[in-house]
């Protein structure tokens, strides 16, 4: 008689891919080793990512583990050859070509903000970069690509490299365009017309508080909210993404089970996109997608 296997639930499969993730981090943290062709790995990792969706038993536990594991050697070649890039550039005057990850705030005349997918000399790099432009003139918005010419800093906590008052030769705007920037441009506009041109500081706060934008708020005001140990409420957090899904849950329920978690999912979505990608969204998102 054939024994049938023990089939195991879908859930399993994230909880081994982190471990595996996780186990894969902490053995290349003792090791420089090179490892294969970034494209070798990736198909690799497709290949035991579909296997643990198509076995059902002990299988699907180990390939997800190995996919994981090799997303883990995937991160770390990417970084490492980014951070070779970066060393040898450290101190030079280069043309740097990088995308506007976050909404620039203004601060001692300069704008700040990070930045991501990074051309150094032709080299992509998969590095974030915190970057000053003293042209206040030119407000530079989340997507905006610049081509810059500065000297590469060492970066310092998060940031693998520091660029500061660079030359600014050419802005160029994304296409397609940012649709949830322009969403949320076009809601900050009928908030300041609704509110009236006396209230500005109102308007940023409300904004603040909504959606997270901070590069309306005025200086002084930011202030304030540090010194009263208040600046954390003007993030958009975990909190507002609950709130969200939780509301689309409740209005699609008596539709179908299936539609108020599709709704939610979109309305989560559609949030992000509005607030920009940063690490505490996308981690809010994850934490909210997984609870739902």
């Amino acid at each position: 008689m054939k024994k049938k296997t023990k089939q195991l639930h879908h859930s399993s499969i994230p909880l081994s891919l982190s471990v595996g993730l996780l186990s894969g981090f902490a053995c290349l943290s003792f090791t420089h080793s090179r490892f294969f062709d970034i494209r070798l790995l990736a198909f690799v990792f497709f290949f035991c990512l579909v296997n643990a969706f198509i076995f059902r038993g002990f299988g699907r536990l180990l390939f997800a583990f190995c996919a994981g594991a090799l997303v883990a050697m995937l991160r770390f070649q990417s970084v490492t050859n980014s951070r070779a890039a970066i060393n040898q550039r450290l101190g030079k005057t280069v043309e740097i070509s990088l995308k506007v990850s976050t909404d620039p705030t203004s601060k001692n005349e300069s704008w700040r903000f990070d930045a991501t997918s990074i051309s150094l000399g032709g080299v992509k790099l998969d590095s974030l970069f915190y970057a000053t432009l003293a042209d206040t003139s030119i407000k530079p918005q989340r997507g905006d690509r610049l081509l810059l010419r500065a000297k590469i800093q060492d970066g310092f906590g998060k940031y693998d490299a520091y660029i500061s008052r660079p030359e600014l030769i050419e802005l160029s705007k994304p296409d397609p365009p940012d649709i949830g920037l322009k969403i949320r441009n076009k809601f900050a506009s009928l908030l300041e017309y609704a509110m009236g041109s006396d209230h500005k500081e109102e308007v940023a706060l409300g904004l603040g508080y909504l959606t997270g934008q901070k590069d309306s708020m005025p200086e002084e005001l930011s202030q304030k909210l540090k010194n009263v140990g208040l600046a954390h409420v003007v993030v958009a957090s975990g909190f507002h993404l609950g709130l969200i899904a939780n509301l689309f849950r409740k209005l699609f329920k008596k539709v179908s089970r299936f539609a108020s978690y599709f709704a939610a999912v979109i309305a989560m979505i559609s949030f992000i996109s509005i607030t920009g990608l940063s690490a505490s969204m996308l981690r809010a998102g994850l934490v909210t997608g997984l609870s739902l």
